[in-house]
């Protein structure tokens, strides 16, 4: 979850094996007079050996990160690639 005080904005991207190739996964922003906490799911289908999250700061205010987790699937080799006999 995240914590966003009045005005505060986050960005969050996932980054895979080629970092300069991100997917925006979403943005959150905060409009109100007061802080407001955020527990958003946000899914992203990308091939990669490695994840990287990137929650970026776009607005005023301080955000606080309490959690972040990433859920990983394996793909079936039957999904992956196809052989030919």
């Amino acid at each position: 979850g995240i914590a966003l005080p009045a005005g505060a904005e986050v960005s969050v991207q996932l980054n895979t094996y080629d970092p300069e190739n991100g997917l925006v996964l979403g943005t959150l922003s905060n409009s109100g007079a007061m802080a407001e906490d955020y527990v958003a799911k946000m899914s992203a289908r990308a091939r990669g050996a490695t994840a990287e999250v990137v929650i970026s700061n776009t607005g005023s205010g301080r955000p606080v990160i309490r959690s972040c987790q990433v859920d990983l699937a394996v793909a079936r080799p039957s999904m992956d690639t196809k052989t030919e006999s």
